[in-house]
C-alpha cells in the first residue's frame, strides 16, 4: 500500500484508490472540480519520488519536468512526497512553459524571415 506525505501528514492509500480521493478523505483541503483530468483544477507538485507518467498525460512539458501532475488521475504504487500547488506556482510554471514556446517561435520566425531576405530576387 503506497504512502503519501502532504504538508507533514501521512496518508496510506487504499487499493485502487486515486490520491485525490485519499487526500479529500483525509480531509486535505484540495482544489477539484471534473475528477477526470480535464479542469487540471487538481494540480499537485511531487517533491519526492516519481509521479505516474499516466498523471501528467495532458499536462505541459515544463510541468511534468517540475513535477506537477494530476491527483485525480495518480493511481500511486510507490511512495510520494507532495505539495499542494498554489495560484503562485501554477503562474510561474506558466510563464516558464510560455517562455520557452516564445523562444522556439522566434527563432523559428527570424530563420524564416533571414531565408526569406536571401532568396528574394533583387530589385533590377
Amino acid at each position: 500500500m503506497p504512502k503519501v506525505l502532504c504538508d507533514g501528514r501521512e496518508l496510506a492509500l487504499a487499493p485502487g484508490e486515486n490520491l485525490l480521493d485519499a487526500l479529500l478523505g483525509a480531509g486535505v483541503a484540495v482544489a477539484s472540480s471534473c475528477k477526470v483530468g480535464a479542469c487540471q483544477a487538481c494540480l499537485v507538485k511531487a517533491t519526492r519520488g516519481t509521479p505516474p507518467s499516466s498523471a501528467q498525460q495532458g499536462l505541459k512539458d515544463a510541468q511534468r519536468h517540475q513535477g506537477y501532475f494530476l491527483a485525480c488521475q495518480a493511481n500511486l504504487t510507490d511512495d510520494l512526497t507532495i505539495s499542494l500547488t498554489t495560484a503562485g506556482e501554477l503562474a510561474i510554471a506558466a510563464r516558464s512553459s510560455r517562455s520557452t514556446r516564445w523562444h522556439r517561435t522566434s527563432c523559428a520566425s527570424l530563420c524564416d524571415r533571414k531565408n526569406a531576405w536571401s532568396t528574394a530576387p533583387a530589385n533590377t
